[in-house]
């Protein structure tokens, strides 16, 4: 039963600051890599050579998604060929790192970009493999204008990348590529279950980089939102009505305010406290055991706990939505202070998810009743019992604080995705974000990416 008890009580913490987290989107991640063989130096398209069209459509794209969506991807970019090694087979160099988006940086790298040399694209795709992060979407869109030059065999390369577990989606864009050579290209893009797109002009290159990055997508989703936007029935909600569904039972507060997912959590860790108590109960054993009388009191004042703070909390996150203040930057420092002086304080100050907030604060002072009064009237105990039981929310509140120490990536997200909402509000697309949450508008991040 001890055992048991304890498991339980730390899935109960966990959830609630785990959950929400989990429930968002991946970033993007992004590494270009830019064929600058002597090839490149031809004339192409308007008579300018192919590395130089490559380089402004680069910084051409970019420059749209800066002012978009820089929380939603970040961008590295590598080339081959520059001439820069002895050995002609491993010509690679990482010019900038995976990364949000810094135009004035690519413009630098781009800048001093000068085509010469071999094509050693396997060694450069291994390299790359290495130069993303552990977690979120990653690929490579491979910008080239002809094939392997150097020995090396692209898709023994994607299965090895594979194998070593680095997970990369690899796009390809054949650039003026001969017929001959598209082959090759495609099985790359085939094998690592990527697209090959073909550009022979300068249009077609600009179209395959908004295709690839999501680019085009991005900008179709804002057509005509001035005049008629499918946002404009989103309105304000009501948060005494928010409060009122979730006293009929937690989660359904989190469906009216379009959370569901937090909704679903809450809904059935509610019916699992109340069934475990359930079972305490019958079990008869809190009467006279000191270890089912801590967990039958723990349960009880969850349940309780549970419905004031679902009901309070949905309550305060339909006014924060309402009063945006997920546009409001937080401090980092005050923040983690708050949750270090009380837990769950940190968590109401950032608005996010102030039912977690709460249930922390609930659960601390239970953890420090018990620590007063560890056995209630009526149930015989020696003194050791007693102290166990003192100890054991000792550890449980130990727990608890040392949870607030993901407050840190909480502020962080919260902050960045506060900026995200401001580009947008601050762009010409009048419209009201209110409840909507769709990935497409309003760039996610999740607790992945930080490791």
């Amino acid at each position: 039963m001890q055992k048991n008890s304890r498991m339980f009580l730390i899935i109960c913490l966990a959830v609630f600051y785990f959950g929400p987290l989990y429930c968002q989107t991946k970033t993007k991640n992004i590494e270009i890599i830019l064929d600058a063989s002597g090839s490149m130096n031809d004339t192409f398209d308007k008579r300018e050579k192919k590395i130089d069209i490559a380089k402004k459509t680069i910084l051409k794209i970019l420059s749209e998604l800066s002012s978009d969506a820089t929380s939603q991807i970040k961008i590295g970019l590598r080339t081959f060929g520059e001439e820069r090694e002895l050995d002609h087979k491993k010509d690679t160099r990482l010019l900038i790192s995976i990364a949000e988006i810094d135009i004035k940086k690519f413009e630098k790298a781009l800048k001093e970009l000068k085509a010469g040399g071999y094509s050693p694209i396997a060694y450069s795709m291994l390299v790359a493999g290495f130069d993303f992060p552990i977690a979120g979407d990653n690929m490579i869109i491979l910008v080239t204008d002809g094939k392997e030059s150097c020995g090396g065999d692209p898709v023994k390369t994607v299965r090895r990348l594979k194998k070593e577990g680095l997970d990369v989606v690899i796009n390809v864009i054949g650039y003026a590529v001969d017929k001959k050579e598209e082959d090759s290209l495609k099985e790359i893009a085939s094998i690592s279950s990527g697209t090959y797109n073909s550009a022979n002009d300068t249009e077609e290159l600009e179209k395959s980089f908004r295709k690839i990055i999501g680019a085009e997508k991005f900008k179709k989703s804002f057509v005509g939102l001035e005049k008629k936007s499918s946002l404009d029935k989103w309105e304000k909600k009501k948060p005494v009505e928010a409060l009122k569904r979730s006293l009929i039972f937690p989660g359904l507060g989190q469906f009216y305010t379009d959370r569901p997912i937090p909704g679903v959590i809450n809904f059935f860790s509610q019916w699992a406290i109340l069934g475990f108590n359930y079972a305490v109960t019958q079990s008869h054993e809190y009467k006279k055991n000191p270890d089912a009388s801590f967990t039958k009191d723990f349960l009880d004042f969850s349940s309780i706990s549970f419905y004031i703070s679902n009901s309070a909390g949905v309550y305060l996150y339909t006014k924060n939505r309402n009063n945006k203040e997920h546009y409001k930057i937080k401090s980092v420092e005050g923040t983690f202070l708050r949750s270090m002086i009380l837990p769950g304080w940190g968590q109401l100050y950032l608005g996010d998810n102030p039912e977690a907030g709460l249930s922390y604060i609930c659960w601390t002072g239970f953890f420090y009743y018990k620590t007063f009064k560890p056995v209630p009237k009526g149930v015989k105990s020696e003194s050791w019992e007693r102290q166990s039981i003192i100890t054991r929310s000792g550890v449980f509140l130990s727990y608890i604080y040392l949870l607030q120490i993901l407050t840190l990536i909480s502020v962080e997200n919260h902050n960045e995705d506060a900026r995200a909402y401001r580009v947008f509000s601050e762009s010409n697309i009048k419209t009201d974000f209110g409840f909507f949450d769709g990935s497409d508008f309003l760039p996610q991040l999740t607790l992945n990416k930080k490791f």
